[in-house]
């Protein structure tokens, strides 16, 4: 890492734990923290993502899907993780409980 970046890296994270009012003893437990609010964003964007091609399969078949599988040709992503209850995603991410 060049010099440059170096110093401004530093300043930045200084400069930000001082706004916050945290200090550098703080700075693991905020990374933690963002990292664990960044993976739930991406999840919650994921199950938005199986809500979405369910609604396309529906509005293309006229009947819900009844699993993932279905879905193939509606996403481009792996959804390994979900399946479906009710016509809606169940899965990391996703709110529990329906409507």
């Amino acid at each position: 890492m060049h010099a440059i970046t170096r110093m401004s890296v530093s300043l930045t994270v200084a400069g930000g734990l001082a706004v916050t009012g945290a200090s550098a003893a703080d700075l693991p437990a905020l990374i933690t923290s963002s990292h664990a609010t960044s993976q739930a964003a991406g999840e919650a964007l994921a199950c938005q993502s199986v809500n979405a091609a369910i609604i396309s399969y529906t509005a293309d078949r006229g009947v819900a899907p009844t699993a993932i599988g279905e879905l193939w040709s509606y996403t481009k992503r792996d959804f390994d993780g979900y399946t479906i209850d009710h016509g809606r995603a169940v899965g990391p991410g996703c709110a529990s409980g329906r409507p």
